[in-house]
């Protein structure tokens, strides 16, 4: 009895030892198998963000066509690099609604966004001349989020681009300042009447996002003559935005008039393997530097 105990005994041990390495063998290849596929994940995710990417490169590529919202797209997949490897991609002239525009990129204190007022033809040149422009005596902007949190929303300090047919068809400026806070308006001067603000619910709403300041500004209000309004000149407001702790947004709001394309957003989309990536870019004609806002300046050379 005493032997075949001993022997019951080692044959459980035998079992254990058993099971405890096939235990850690099933383990190692359980990470080992599982390792490969995160890797083959990442690969194919990287190798769809490059696709994506490659969509964008590709309708940056082609111009902007002038008249109006046009679409580009890509509906059969493009191969890149493999068959496995693809790319599609939507692109589309904006503002969709040209009554309404909202700036595709939130603004830090001191950055500037601008609203083309004047059209571009196909070579990405201001015109006038069969293109859309606006054509009214005044804006509505609007600026600042709504957020309760907020305690003082930013200022605007805006400046209008015009073309002056009495001198030489020069560029020149004409500038305002708006600022909801009448405490801050008290020291820097800016305008305080006439801002509409609501911090908590919105002073307008553009493509549903909520802004907490609006201002109509009058283009004749600013030292600009009705004429050049009437006479298709207007080239482009740029907006400033002050004293805002944060990225903060930026647009125009009830347009009386059409507002001209402002460039495009492209939405490309990657596939490889199982993994698909989407990319979203919003291509936009080139602004004026704000260091040429500190001077009156035309095609021909710098007018100080």
């Amino acid at each position: 009895m005493h032997e075949k105990s001993q022997s019951g005994q080692a044959l459980l041990l035998v079992l254990l030892s058993v099971g405890v390495v096939l235990t850690i063998a099933l383990s190692l290849v359980s990470r080992s198998v599982g390792d490969v596929s995160n890797t083959t994940k990442d690969e194919e995710s990287l190798r769809a963000f490059s696709a994506a990417e490659a969509g964008v490169e590709e309708i940056l590529k082609t111009p902007i066509i002038i008249n109006g919202p046009t679409s580009t797209n890509t509906p059969a997949p493009v191969e890149v690099g493999n068959p496995q490897t693809t790319y599609q991609t939507i692109s589309n002239a904006f503002p969709e609604n040209p009554r309404a525009y909202l700036y595709p990129s939130e603004l830090a204190s001191g950055d500037t966004a601008t609203i083309w007022l004047a059209g571009h033809d196909n070579n990405g040149d201001l015109t006038c001349t069969g293109v859309t422009c606006y054509t009214a005596t005044s804006i509505d902007l609007c600026w600042g989020k709504v957020d309760a949190s907020v305690p003082a929303q930013p200022a605007l300090v805006v400046s209008v681009m015009y073309e002056d047919p009495t001198a030489g068809n020069a560029l020149k400026f004409a500038y305002g300042a708006y600022d909801p806070s009448s405490s801050r308006g008290n020291t820097n001067k800016f305008q305080t009447n006439g801002i509409t603000t609501n911090p908590s619910n919105g002073a307008c709403t553009i493509s549903g996002t909520r802004l907490a300041n609006r201002v109509s500004v009058s283009f004749a209000a600013l030292g600009i003559p009705n004429a050049i309004v009437n006479g298709r000149r207007l080239r482009a407001i740029t907006g400033m935005v002050l004293y805002n702790g944060a990225p903060t947004v930026f647009g125009a709001t009830n347009l009386p008039t059409d507002l001209p394309i402002q460039g495009r957003r492209i939405d490309s989309t990657g596939t490889s393997g199982d993994a698909t990536r989407k990319v979203q870019v919003y291509s936009l004609y080139p602004e004026v530097p704000t260091m040429f806002q500190a001077a009156i300046f035309s095609p021909p050379g710098v007018v100080k």
